[in-house]
């Protein structure tokens, strides 16, 4: 995946716009393309580290880089601009960042220049920025996919429901909003791992909060229910498939087997609902993320009356001996 710098400012800005920002040197150099989520030490370019570089990195340009380089500029001026000069001929740097109030070296400065590599100042407290590169850099270059359904959250659990088109995803995901629970996103959900081991859910950013009730239309979920029953996103804790009640098929009545899918490489539960008329599909949703909960903090019911059957029967055995 690539991101261009221009995208990649008016993306960042978009969603951090109480933050200003200026370009120093290299505006045509918008144009570069962004290659990773890594956020790599300006220091890496100025040593001509081989094994710290790659083509189209963001640097990040901070106080303690600047003191380095002009000591490295008073032990030699000319070593230095020619490590910098070949990096930037052999890995070009997508963009170099500076936090609020520092002065980029004028050899640096020239060199960006030069080479057409963006010079940008942000104005934000280096800590405080960096953090908020790597949230960015992090959600656009994480590996995604997206599926027909509804994510909802319900008593705090991130249930993604799925299921044939027109089974009553969208009715159900309405029901649950009317109890108290809160939408993420209907029929489109982007999905993405997050921070390596973690699935989090959102809805395209032109419908997101808007639902498809079949006989109504579209509605505006925060204008009919409150900003209170949606939110962004969530991470995802369990898989919901609604499917059509086959009369031949043996659904699990106990729960004592865990079913799992593969998602983006991480298992998530998946709990198969049966649907047919005067069943309140709603309501086993509930109950199943409770039930979730209740797993997640060690008590399994099932597992629970299953210990208490096995004791009962041995005891009885016992007996009868």
């Amino acid at each position: 995946m690539k991101l261009i710098v221009y995208d990649f400012l008016h993306l960042f800005f978009s969603k951090h716009n109480l933050l200003t920002f200026k370009i120093l040197e290299g505006t045509r150099g918008t144009k570069n393309f962004i290659t990773s989520d890594s956020i790599a030490s300006i220091s890496s370019i100025f040593h001509k580290d081989i094994e710290l570089l790659s083509k189209g990195l963001l640097y990040f340009f901070d106080q303690n880089d600047i003191l380095l380089f002009n000591r490295l500029e008073n032990e030699n001026h000319d070593s230095l601009y020619n490590n910098i000069s070949e990096t930037f001929e052999m890995f070009p740097p997508a963009i170099v960042i500076l936090p609020e109030f520092l002065e980029p070296p004028e050899l640096f400065r020239n060199l960006c220049k030069k080479y057409q590599i963006p010079l940008i100042r942000i104005a934000e407290q280096p800590d405080i920025l960096k953090k908020l590169l790597t949230i960015f850099l992090e959600d656009r270059f994480a590996p995604s996919m997206t599926v027909h359904g509804d994510l909802v959250e319900v008593y705090g659990m991130g249930l993604l429901i799925t299921g044939e088109s027109g089974i009553g995803k969208s009715e159900a995901a309405l029901d649950l909003i009317r109890r108290g629970h809160r939408l993420i996103s209907d029929d489109i959900v982007v999905i993405k791992r997050m921070s390596g081991n973690f699935l989090f859910g959102t809805g395209s950013h032109i419908a997101q909060h808007f639902m498809e009730v079949r006989g109504v239309g579209i509605i505006n979920v925060p204008q009919l229910f409150g900003v209170a029953a949606v939110r962004e996103k969530k991470r995802i804790d369990a898989k919901i498939l609604l499917e059509e009640w086959n009369l031949s098929h043996k659904y699990d009545r106990l729960g004592l087997i865990d079913k799992y899918e593969s998602i983006l490489g991480i298992k998530v539960p998946v709990i198969v609902i049966p649907v047919r008329p005067g069943r309140n599909i709603p309501g086993i949703i509930e109950t199943s993320a409770l039930n979730l909960r209740l797993k997640l903090s060690g008590i399994n019911s099932a597992q629970t009356l299953n210990n208490i059957l096995i004791k009962w029967m041995q005891s009885e055995k016992n007996v009868d001996l």
